[in-house]
């Protein structure tokens, strides 16, 4: 079985194309990479996580495929800015614990339209067994913020402990498109997000830590 990529050894893997000798994309804007894109994978990354990675000749673009219909949304206007932005149009990967593989606009969009779960009535159901893998409420948050819209979402899952870390990755990213699809705005941040009454993002970093120790014990 082929060892799935570390998040340091995917930002490895992906950093390899573009400084790859004569690779013609990416002449400006680098940061886009090296700051952001690289912060998304080191913060967010889990495997069983796949992105679209658009790169252009100055600039990138990085979303999570089969987890949000906004999401995909984006990832679409993306690849279509790009392929529109100069003569050179733009490089399609998809990005995994397997690695970076180069595809053509045909199978980022199936990526991207391929959905791991349906949204509805406030609960998130994984599609390929129809197990609801949790309910959600989003409120006004106490939190005050001059730029953003500040909300609260909680999660509640039944079977919290049998969730994989990547799924409790996906219900971060559903938690921000689908407050961002209540208020129908770009301009949110979520305050207190939480799953089971535990913030949902020291659980993803204390699984991931765990993760990280029995791999060094094997």
């Amino acid at each position: 079985m082929k060892e799935k990529l570390t998040p340091t050894a995917l930002v490895q893997a992906m950093a390899a194309v573009i400084e790859s000798e004569g690779y013609k994309y990416l002449t400006g804007y680098k940061n886009d990479f090296y700051v952001h894109d690289v912060a998304n994978v080191m913060e967010n990354y889990e495997p069983g996580v796949t992105y679209l990675w658009v790169v252009r000749e100055n600039g990138t673009h990085l979303n999570v495929t089969g987890v949000h219909k906004r999401e995909s949304e984006s990832a679409i206007a993306a690849m279509e800015a790009g392929a529109r932005a100069t003569a050179l149009g733009c490089a399609l990967y998809l990005v995994s614990s397997s690695g970076v593989k180069q595809v053509d606009e045909k199978q980022a969009r199936h990526a991207l339209v391929s959905p791991k779960y349906e949204i509805a009535h406030n609960a998130v159901i994984r599609k390929v067994d129809s197990t609801v893998v949790a309910t959600y409420s989003i409120r006004h948050s106490a939190h005050h913020d001059r730029q953003a819209q500040c909300f609260d979402v909680h999660f509640q899952a039944s079977n919290l402990e049998g969730l994989p870390t990547h799924e409790l990755a996906d219900l971060r990213t559903i938690a921000f498109r689908e407050t961002e699809a209540v208020v129908q705005s770009l301009f949110v941040k979520i305050t207190d997000l939480r799953i089971n009454g535990v913030e949902l993002n020291d659980l993803i970093a204390h699984r991931r830590s765990m993760n990280q120790k029995q791999t060094a014990l094997a």
